[in-house]
């Protein structure tokens, strides 16, 4: 596959995923104001239809640094990758919310590299906005959901 087919799929994949993201009601929609937090991620994927991610992360908050662990489902994708991406966190009112799952809208495309937008929400509120870079190959857009648990 050519690099201008490449970059047009990433292109692509990109603007559907805004657009998916944008038109899906509350896990999309961005919050106003400054961030409570950022996260750092390093995962993988692998998908038929319906994939897996997993992964582990730091959450930078108050100051602080706490490590996490991932895992979850996503539907409409196709592909492996590995991945590595950072967001800002919104409405994280004490640490303990962080846990749970989070439901939203995954968009990648990723062919030897690419890009990935997320947009998730927690049952606690808890809004995070993922953007980063993967390798491997993989498109992936619609609905996904994942767990976060804070190690101990």
């Amino acid at each position: 596959m050519s690099s201008a087919v490449r970059r047009a799929a990433v292109v692509a994949i990109t603007i559907l995923g805004l657009v998916t993201a944008s038109a899906v009601a509350n896990p999309a929609e961005p919050p106003e104001g400054k961030p409570d937090a950022t996260v750092k991620l390093t995962g993988g994927t692998a998908a038929i239809g319906i994939g897996y991610t997993w992964g582990s992360g730091v959450l930078t908050y108050q100051g602080k640094q706490y490590k996490f662990k991932i895992n979850g489902l996503s539907t409409t994708a196709v592909g492996a990758s590995s991945i590595d991406a950072v967001g800002d966190v919104y409405h994280l009112a004490k640490l303990e919310d962080f846990n749970g799952h989070y439901a939203g809208v995954t968009t990648a495309a990723a062919v030897g590299g690419g890009v990935s937008f997320t947009a998730i929400k927690n049952g606690s509120g808890v809004y995070i906005q993922l953007h980063g870079t993967s390798v491997g190959l993989l498109f992936k857009a619609g609905p996904s959901g994942i767990n976060v648990e804070l190690e101990k």
